[in-house]
């Protein structure tokens, strides 16, 4: 096959899925070249690498949109501007006589616009519907405001107005291109669900698996501490991690030694007093490579995993492949990728007593974690493999060029 793909993606766990799945289908003999703008990730990951990779200039227009004070003008700006763009990908790609567009996420619209342009089929391969539209979290962007409606409010009630209808016409616009795909594919059940729920429309399940080859267990010793990893923003719920961190005994309490690609600023400092107030030692490790962080992974006792309604969870399936354990609040799609008992521990209730003892056990008895994590390794390893991810997403674009 000759596959075009677009993505904008930041560095994280959709361009490690990008990137694995653009290596495997290589490897299986398909042509791929890649679009994308030049505000996605380029030190992560990069995929020209290991293909073409057009970057087409939208940033310095993007961020003067970004300026207008009207929100609606703002979006209006923004959208145009990342339409433009797309229909310059599509002509480029249909001069090339592709077969397939594979599209990835957007970082501004998680729902790619090229699709309205499209005249070869295009799947999109999407990590999860724009959160901010549809979650509360932290807050739900759709409740009215507190405050009465007076002529004193005058101005605060326009300006909420002005809000709220450039959030309705960013949801619009998303609805409209994910119905104009081929196909949508997603990496759990979790994830169709939110998709239908959020797009009135269906979506396939096609799931992910993890490279050997970068993840693996290192010949050394357990230690004593608990690893996490993940942005280090509010949905990833650092603050979970670090409480349950905070209920094990002071003279046993492990390091919380935390992976990160990115840290949102003003979270971050919360977390730092957060984890100074209840005494927890927090190490957060921000950027590094993909030896170092299997190196983390294998020495730690276990790994703890609290964020709200991960869409899958990649992260989980790495430590087990670098042969440690998981304890995660039953939530999204971890449900799926960890099997109670299996690779992993299930907590059904956020409780963080009943994580703490569980952890308490790992970090007391190395012999143990060790042996839980081996088991965890065998597991994934006959599950999980990039090997099945490549037949999942090859049999997809296969069939939807039929």
């Amino acid at each position: 096959m000759r596959i075009a793909v677009w993505h904008n993606l930041p560095s994280g766990g959709g361009k490690r899925a990008l990137y694995d799945h653009v290596k495997t289908l290589q490897a299986r003999g398909h042509y791929l070249e890649a679009w994308t703008t030049d505000m996605s990730s380029t030190g992560y990951l990069p995929l020209n690498n290991i293909i073409i990779e057009h970057r087409l200039p939208v940033k310095a227009r993007f961020d003067n949109a970004s300026r207008y004070r009207n929100p609606i003008k703002r979006i209006k700006a923004q959208i145009s501007l990342m339409q433009e763009h797309c229909r310059t990908c599509i002509k480029e790609i249909e001069s090339q006589s592709f077969d397939v567009i594979f599209v990835n996420s957007c970082l501004f619209s998680y729902i790619s616009y090229i699709s309205n342009y499209a005249k070869i089929p295009a799947l999109i391969y999407l990590g999860e519907p724009c959160r901010r539209l549809f979650d509360s979290m932290p807050e739900n962007v759709w409740q009215a405001p507190s405050y009465k409606f007076e002529l004193k409010n005058i101005r605060r009630f326009i300006r909420d107005f002005n809000q709220i209808y450039a959030k309705r016409i960013q949801l619009r616009e998303e609805i409209v291109a994910a119905k104009k795909y081929n196909s949508i594919l997603v990496n759990s059940l979790f994830s169709r669900e939110n998709v239908i729920r959020s797009y009135g429309i269906d979506a396939r399940v096609c799931y992910l698996g993890i490279d050997e080859n970068t993840f693996s267990p290192i010949d050394s010793d357990k230690e004593p501490y608990v690893v996490s990893t993940g942005t280090i923003g509010y949905i990833k719920s650092v603050h979970k991690a670090i409480k349950v961190i905070s209920k094990i005994p002071l003279e046993v309490r492990p390091i919380l030694k935390w992976i990160s690609n990115a840290n949102d600023e003003y979270y971050f400092n919360e977390i730092i007093s957060l984890a100074k107030k209840l005494n927890v030692q927090f190490e957060p490790l921000t950027n590094i490579s993909d030896d170092e962080m299997a190196s983390i992974l294998s020495k730690a006792a276990i790994m703890i995993y609290t964020p709200s309604l991960e869409p899958f969870g990649l992260a989980p399936l790495e430590a087990n492949l670098c042969g440690t354990y998981v304890v995660a609040v039953a939530e999204g799609g971890v449900r799926e990728s960890i099997i109670d008992g299996k690779n992993g521990r299930l907590i059904y209730n956020y409780d963080e007593s009943e994580i703490s003892k569980v952890i308490l056990k790992f970090i007391t008895d190395l012999t143990y974690a060790k042996l839980k994590g081996d088991e965890a390794c065998l597991f994934v390893r006959e599950n999980w493999s990039i090997q099945k991810m490549a037949d999942n997403i090859e049999s997809e674009l296969k069939k939807l060029i039929k």
